[in-house]
């Protein structure tokens, strides 16, 4: 329970004043705390006599008593106890991660101390646990260069923004329904922006199979990463490598626009200090932004998919 007893009893207290004025002991209920069905019947049974001047105060009583009871009981006469659990919990900390890889991810699901909205990383090494001082970084190692199929994105996690490597791999089919997979990314919207390049950018997906792959074993689940996503996808299909210092950042509508996203800002300083020199950016966040603040970073603002693969064309 959230509450101990001597707060429980507090209540009961002011609920009787307010609910019963004519109950004369109520200040001597007595209070347990159990999670057997059983043992609390049997201390109902215990109570000392609550004076009632009525038998419609009396069934009211009662009725009270039993909804509360009968609300946190299994049919297997048990107090519900993940609900309970769930109260007695001041924080929730999930690692998250491929097993393969040494790299952990620690997020607060539950967090009374302060905010869900962080999260570190770790590396596990022969000494324990290490923090990570620089993620994007080491989530860019190994990048293969002039390989097509590849695309750098931008996501917040939590207040902290992290870069990350979307592989893309478009190859011809040999069966008659092609093969979508997806790791780390969510399949559903993998097939949502495949029927927006087929649509809106003119590129057929319908005879290859396509596979999506998320390094480090981040799970994006942020739609700042649609964009990146469709360039890796048109990349393998055209076999055509995004340049080794481009990411894209932007959420793809179903018309084929690409829509602003929050906190570009802070995406477009990481970027910068990576060393990232040029970044796909949604043209209506380009025209609320000051290029001058990013030197070095070129900024293409581009406002449909099409123009976002051609920008990647024009760049090799």
């Amino acid at each position: 329970m959230e509450n101990n007893v001597n707060q429980i009893e507090l209540k009961f207290q002011r609920f009787f004043i307010s609910n019963f004025p004519k109950v004369k002991n109520y200040a001597q209920l007595l209070l347990k705390s159990e999670v057997d069905a059983e043992d609390i019947f049997c201390k109902l049974w215990l109570q000392p006599e609550i004076w009632l001047d009525n038998e419609n105060e009396l069934d009211n009583y009662l009725f009270i008593m039993t909804r509360n009871i009968i609300l946190n009981i299994f049919k297997h006469q048990q107090i519900e106890r993940e609900y309970q659990e769930g109260y007695l919990e001041k924080t929730v900390l999930y690692f998250e991660g491929d097993k393969m890889l040494p790299y952990r991810i620690l997020r607060a699901a539950k967090n009374r101390y302060g905010s869900t909205n962080e999260l570190g990383m770790f590396d596990m090494t022969g000494k324990g646990l290490e923090q990570i001082e620089n993620p994007s970084q080491v989530m860019l190692e190994g990048r293969p260069i002039g390989i097509s199929g590849t695309c750098v994105a931008c996501v917040m996690e939590g207040t902290r923004p992290v870069l990350s490597e979307i592989q893309a791999l478009v190859t011809k089919t040999a069966f008659p329904s092609p093969r979508r997979t997806a790791s780390g990314f969510d399949y559903n919207r993998m097939y949502l922006l495949l029927a927006v390049l087929e649509k809106r950018a003119g590129y057929v997906f319908g005879n290859q199979d396509v596979y999506i792959n998320i390094i480090g074993g981040l799970k994006l689940d942020e739609t700042a990463c649609d964009l990146p996503v469709c360039l890796a996808m048109a990349s393998s299909l055209l076999d055509l490598p995004v340049p080794e210092k481009a990411l894209a950042i932007g959420e793809v509508g179903l018309g084929g626009e690409v829509r602003s996203v929050p906190h570009l800002e802070t995406r477009l300083r990481e970027a910068q200090r990576v060393g990232f020199d040029t970044a796909i950016v949604p043209k209506h966040n380009l025209n609320m932004l000051d290029a001058a603040q990013f030197p070095g970073l070129r900024l293409v603002g581009v406002a449909y998919l099409r123009e976002a693969i051609n920008a990647i064309k024009i760049n090799k």
